[in-house]
């Protein structure tokens, strides 16, 4: 009975520190980083990367979880011995290119990005991020032909769509960017689309229609200053000035310093 208590408690032992188990931690810090918590994925992925799991890819994800919090000075030493580990992988050299966009950094960004995509040709997110950096770069026609690349190989993502039509609406080619919004919006309905679609459809002088879709994107996120804004310049185009007012004051109140000027003009109370 004794030797049989024995061997069940080796047995329990063996599971408990087996290399299956012990695997679970990185696992779950994983599932973390992606779904939950990042402080608490930074935690796990500490442990994952003290039991010798994944050491590689537990660096990456905890600098990337670093990048998020904006805590930049840990995200790149934990990309850098990433790197150090497995400079073959290309999810490195995007992590960097994230990096380097929170920075606002975006010619380093779209270096590492480029770095990552020829690496793997295929790598749809990182030619949509690629796509982001141009933007904030001012080079919208850049911004197209890598979103023309992303959508090429993923059609299902919404957000290659509203970023291609953010890039076309920004190159004045508004009815091209009221497509892309819509076929974002078909694939799932979000946000960003409703209010770029608004500000394109008013752009047009189509006043009435730019009103919905950005009430619709105020329904989703009710504390946007800027869309409560753009809305406002609507509602004066069509010389509803009281509802023009209520969301200058809103907009403002939120802390978008344009609409003081708005405010003037309308004489809003």
């Amino acid at each position: 009975m004794i030797m049989k208590y024995v061997n069940s408690l080796l047995l329990f032992i063996l599971l408990a520190f087996s290399p299956c188990v012990i695997g679970q931690v990185y696992e779950s810090a994983y599932k973390e980083y992606k779904y939950g918590d990042l402080d608490k994925s930074i935690a796990m992925f500490t442990k994952a990367i003290g039991n010798n799991e994944e050491v590689a890819k537990a660096y990456m994800y905890r600098g990337a979880a670093y990048s998020f919090l904006r805590k930049f000075d840990e995200a790149k030493k934990d990309l850098d011995a990433s790197l150090k580990k497995d400079a073959a992988n290309e999810q490195i050299y995007y992590y960097f290119g994230k990096l380097y966009l929170f920075k606002s950094d975006y010619k380093t960004a779209i270096e590492y990005y480029t770095t990552s995509i020829s690496k793997n040709p295929k790598f749809d997110t990182a030619y949509d991020e690629r796509a982001v950096a141009k933007i904030l770069l001012n080079d919208y026609s850049g911004a197209v032909l890598d979103e023309d690349i992303a959508i090429g190989i993923n059609a299902h993502e919404q957000i290659y769509y509203t970023d291609r039509g953010y890039a076309k609406l920004k190159l004045r080619q508004y009815d091209d960017a009221i497509a892309d919004f819509n076929a974002s919006l078909k694939i799932e309905p979000n946000q960003k689309a409703y209010a770029n679609r608004g500000l394109a459809y008013s752009l047009l002088g189509m006043h009435a229609k730019a009103i919905i879709d950005y009430t619709k994107s105020l329904e989703i996120n009710p504390n946007d200053p800027e869309t409560y804004y753009y809305r406002g310049m609507s509602y004066a185009a069509i010389e509803k000035n009281a509802d023009a007012c209520i969301d200058y004051i809103k907009s403002k109140e939120l802390g978008y310093h344009l609409s003081d000027e708005a405010i003037k003009k309308l004489k809003c109370q």
